[in-house]
Order: structure tokens, then C-alpha cells, then sequence
């Protein structure tokens, strides 16, 4: 092979080369042509991530809230205890309670029966018959009705619930002409009355069960009166001159608040109408006992127990009020009167 040979081989060789190199390159191009996606193509990928992203987020939020269905009840049974004793289960209770506190009829055994029918409701430091005694009484009673009037909470774990009760009396004896026994009262004769009274029950939760930690006060509703609040922390004595002041006012102003005009009522006020008076429904005996402590605002804070009699029954109850005394022109009034809120009360 001659020297023109070998060089026209060799650009031959060239030449194949070249075109090899050119029909790779045309092959790549033609590939990268090919992975070119169409019109809308990385859309549609968002849109089928944003699904499933979707689809395992709802798995997620469904999946949490059925594993932990014991945190949510425990969540909600803590906010129902808060509210225990303003719930209508406490309001059933008072409601049994009142049922319970004006049924009776007359027999020797009263007390007895009276007894074992109050204890149920009743804490351990209230007195048996709740300050109502019907020993030697000549009237039965009987519920015809109780409706609930205001709730109001004291504490987290006491609640004062004011009722309505409908009360209907029926006169079963009568004393003899001499006076020292009882003589029935044939049923052709007995006469029923209703009487209406408005009884406080002070009403507490503790122990997973509702009681009364007191015995029930008795009020007057007036719908539209609205009362203040006064808040007391620490209770400090009085000196014995204020008691012996107040002490000698009390009188007065429980002859008032049961039996008087609410005009007259009035003067041993504050503010007019601040206290709306019992209308006749309960008749002042006696202030059996008193305590008196230094209040805010240059007031005194009194806890009066009181005797009040049914002027229907003749039977005597025994209640305690709180008042806040103060003294305008030389001259006692009343400034505050059953407002136990924020007041310490410790349940045993």
C-alpha cells in the first residue's frame, strides 16, 4: 500500500468517525426531545401531591381524635365539676329538698318521722329539723308546687338556690276548751290553705354528692330588683359598743323587714329597695343570736340568727341572715343583706 493509499484510508476513518459523532449527537438531541413533558404536565403532579398530602392530613386529624377520646371526656368532666352546684342536679336536690321540708302531718311520732325524712339532705352541722320545729302542730302540709326563681353561686363548691314553694296547710286540730290537749278535726270541717313562701336553700357539693350546709333563709322575690355584691376576705371581731348597737337595731329593722310597708322598710335602708321585705308571709318573734365583724368600706358585717313565725301555721323557724350595717346621721341602716360572695366557706 503506497503513501496516497494509507492517507485515504485513514480520512476515510476520519470521515466515519465524524459522521458517528454526529449521528450520536442527532440521537441525543432526539432523546432530550422526547423527555420534554407536554403542556400542563407538572400541574397535574401539584395537584395529585396537594391530594394525597390532603388525603393523609385528614387520616392524621381523624386518627388523633380517635386515639385520645380520654382526654376530651376528662376535659369536660373537670368544666362540669366547676358548675356542680349551680347544675340541674343541684336544683333538683333543693327542689326535693323543699318537698321534703314541708311535708308533714301530725302524730306523736312527727318528730321521729320528720327526722328520718330530712337526714339525706342534710350536712352534718345543720340541725335536724333545719331550724324548723313542728312539735305539737296542729296543721299538715303538703307540696303543690316548687319552681325554681335564682341560683346563686358562692363558691365553687356552695350555691344559695332561691325557690318558689306552694305550700298547701290543712288545719287537722284544734286545742280543747281547757287548752291542754289536742282535739281532731273532723274532715267535713278542715279548711286547706295555700301559702306561698320564698325559702333560700343554701345547697354544697363535696364528696360527689349535694347536701345542706345550712338552714334555709326565707326571702321575698320581686321580679326586677337587682343587688349589689360586697366581698369579704378576713372576718375580724367588732368592738362590744357596735354590738351592743346593733344588736339593739336588729329588732327593728326584722319588725320591718316581715311585716311593714316597703316604704317603711325603706328608712332602715341604704338605698331604696335594696331589700324587698317578706310581705306578711313570716311574722318576727326574736333575734336569738348575733354576730357582728368589721366589713369594708366603714361597714359591719352581721350574722343574725332569727325566730319567724307561719302566720297561717303558727310554726316557728329558726334562720340566719347576713347583713352589712352602717351607720349614715348617727342613724343604723342596712347597706348589704345576703351577699355571701367571695366570702371563705370551708365544707368538712
Amino acid at each position: 500500500m503506497n503513501w496516497f493509499q494509507k492517507v485515504a484510508t485513514k480520512l476515510e476513518k476520519v470521515s466515519a468517525g465524524i459522521k458517528s459523532d454526529v449521528a450520536v449527537t442527532k440521537e441525543k438531541q432526539q432523546m432530550k426531545k422526547a423527555r420534554v413533558k407536554p403542556r400542563g404536565y407538572f400541574m397535574r403532579k401539584l395537584g395529585v401531591a396537594l391530594f394525597w398530602f390532603a388525603f393523609f392530613f385528614m387520616l392524621f386529624v381523624i386518627g388523633n381524635s380517635l386515639l385520645a377520646p380520654d382526654n376530651v371526656e376528662s376535659e369536660e368532666d373537670t368544666g362540669s365539676e366547676a358548675v356542680k352546684v349551680t347544675s340541674i342536679e343541684a336544683t333538683e336536690f333543693a327542689k326535693r329538698f323543699a318537698k321534703a321540708f314541708y311535708t308533714w302531718e301530725p302524730s306523736e311520732h312527727v318528730n321521729t318521722e320528720r327526722e328520718e325524712q330530712l337526714a339525706p339532705f342534710l350536712g352534718k352541722n345543720v340541725e335536724p329539723f333545719a331550724g324548723l320545729d313542728i312539735t305539737g302542730a296542729m296543721w299538715k302540709s303538703a307540696v303543690r308546687a316548687v319552681e325554681v326563681k335564682e341560683i346563686k353561686a358562692i363558691s365553687d363548691e356552695t350555691a344559695h338556690i332561691t325557690l318558689r314553694v306552694s305550700q298547701l296547710v290543712t288545719e287537722t286540730h284544734k286545742q280543747d276548751d281547757t287548752a291542754t290537749a289536742m282535739v281532731e278535726i273532723s274532715k267535713e270541717e278542715q279548711e286547706t290553705e295555700e301559702v306561698i313562701k320564698y325559702v333560700v336553700v343554701p345547697v354544697a357539693y363535696a364528696g360527689d354528692q349535694f347536701f345542706v350546709y345550712a338552714n334555709p333563709m326565707f326571702t321575698y322575690v320581686n321580679e326586677g330588683v337587682t343587688k349589689g355584691s360586697v366581698a369579704y376576705q378576713d372576718l375580724k371581731e367588732a368592738p362590744i359598743e357596735m354590738v351592743q348597737e346593733i344588736t339593739a337595731f336588729l329588732p327593728t329593722f326584722f319588725k320591718a323587714y316581715t311585716v311593714d310597708s316597703q316604704e317603711q322598710l325603706n328608712y332602715l335602708l341604704k338605698e331604696d329597695r335594696l331589700v324587698t321585705g317578706l310581705n306578711n308571709s313570716m311574722v318576727f318573734e326574736e333575734v336569738v343570736s348575733t354576730k357582728v365583724y368589721v366589713g369594708t368600706n366603714g361597714s359591719w358585717l352581721t350574722f343574725a340568727t332569727v325566730k319567724l313565725t307561719d302566720p297561717t301555721t303558727k310554726l316557728q323557724t329558726k334562720t340566719t341572715y347576713q347583713l352589712e350595717i352602717v351607720k349614715e346621721a348617727s342613724q343604723l341602716v342596712v347597706s348589704g343583706f345576703n351577699n355571701y360572695g367571695n366570702m371563705n366557706v370551708l365544707i368538712d
